[in-house]
């Protein structure tokens, strides 16, 4: 994994962009590329929805971004996306996160915000919530 980060919060593109700078795919909400040492995860409100996702978001004071993991049935399991992102620090992977901000212009692939580098909240990383269905 050799490739450094040089995207800066705000740098706004498409999946195929993102992909070729950092690898992965541009199908998952949460990639674990092989190319880069890090966990991309990307949230769209109105897909979220679609999939019974509806607990994505900022909270009301700002300080903690709420994100659901993979898996659209049942309880969601520690492997794939959600085991690389609950261990991203011992794995040595960074956590960055993209949203949906419309698309881009004269196009229609959906254009992708880059929020920054996060990480797990140390004392409540995840929490259990009902979904759809």
């Amino acid at each position: 994994m050799t490739i450094a980060w040089n995207t800066s919060i705000g740098w706004s593109g498409s999946r195929e962009e993102i992909k070729a700078m950092y690898g992965g795919s541009t199908g998952q909400g949460m990639e674990t590329p092989k190319e880069s040492p890090n966990v991309l995860l990307f949230t769209d409100p109105k897909v979220g929805v679609e999939n019974g996702y509806e607990f994505d978001g900022w909270s009301s004071d700002g300080s903690i971004f709420s994100y659901t993991g993979m898996g659209r049935v049942g309880p969601q399991k520690w492997q794939k996306g959600n085991l690389y992102t609950r261990d991203h620090k011992s794995l040595g992977r960074s956590l960055r996160l993209f949203a949906v901000d419309g698309k881009i212009a004269g196009s229609d692939a959906l254009k992708r915000v880059y929020l920054g580098e996060f990480e797990l909240d140390g004392t409540n990383p995840y929490s259990i919530e009902d979904g759809i269905g």
